[in-house]
């Protein structure tokens, strides 16, 4: 009697695994599918969302009659006093969000994003979009040590697998791709800034106590010296000599996304700002 109950739980468990475990497995495998349809769905969206705005601003630029002063005056207490006045395309995003700090873009590039900063919740938008919802691509931030006229303009955005934020810059491992995007463009909400590539480089976030230069922690330049350490650095690491002189006084904007080469790697695009004189092109 005890082997044929024996025999019976063991046929049972047989027919568990022939039968019900498949079935399992597939609405496993579905639930997954919907899932990732669902996430690459929302990230189309928040792309389509973008491009709108990215259209939005090309019109009202398109509109304007004369090139858009960056300051402004009122009035006060009969002294005039000078105030920054919103450049009129991103009037209506710093609206919407008040963490809304600028735009970036690489031409003929999927790079084309809103920038925020947040100096008091310093990664605020790893995981949420523009309208502040969550998002899997999250939004390019600016480091909250970082001011307008830093010496070192610091942004973070994802490295994706579509390719979007920030996951199309490891392209700039290539020489090739350099040459073809040697400029970023940087906008904050008063001024329209341009920097040409310095160096792109392969690197990681080191352990605290690790006595080196490290690229994220570099903002403000205290005196020339720590200015030419810094430049030493990322030209040491460049990838590739792409000829760019830098002085003393000149701002920077880096680009950092995660990088696979080792642990707690990351892809890091540095740039420097270009001279008015070539900026005025935009205007």
């Amino acid at each position: 009697m005890m082997q044929f109950i024996f025999h019976l739980k063991k046929e049972s468990k047989k027919w568990f695994w022939s039968t019900k475990l498949p079935i399992l497995l597939l609405m496993i495998s579905a639930v997954f599918a919907l899932r990732a349809c669902y996430e690459a769905r929302s990230l189309d969206m928040e792309q389509e969302k973008f491009k709108s705005m990215e259209t939005k601003i090309d019109a009202t630029v398109e509109e304007e009659i004369q090139p858009h002063s960056s300051t402004g005056t009122e009035s006060m207490n009969s002294r005039t006093v000078h105030t920054p006045t919103i450049l009129s395309q991103y009037a209506e995003f710093a609206q919407q969000n008040p963490d809304f700090y600028g735009w970036i873009k690489i031409d003929n590039t999927i790079v084309d994003y809103p920038v925020m900063h947040t100096p008091n919740n310093p990664e605020k938008y790893l995981q949420l979009n523009f309208d502040g919802e969550y998002s899997r691509a999250g939004t390019i931030f600016m480091d909250h040590r970082c001011s307008a006229e830093s010496d070192d303009l610091i942004l973070y955005g994802h490295n994706m697998k579509n390719k979007t934020m920030f996951g199309s810059i490891l392209n700039y491992k290539d020489e090739a791709y350099w040459k073809e995007h040697p400029v970023i463009q940087f906008d904050t909400l008063y001024e329209q800034r341009e920097y040409e590539v310095l160096s792109a480089f392969f690197d990681r976030i080191y352990d605290e106590n690790d006595v080196c230069f490290k690229y994220y922690n570099f903002i403000e330049a205290f005196d020339e010296d720590a200015f030419n350490k810094a430049i030493h650095s990322y030209q040491e690491k460049a990838l590739y000599d792409t000829g760019i002189s830098v002085q003393y006084g000149d701002q920077l904007l880096t680009l950092s996304t995660c990088a696979y080469h080792t642990e707690n790697g990351r892809f890091v695009v540095v740039a420097r700002r270009c001279p008015n004189a070539l900026q005025n092109k935009r205007s």
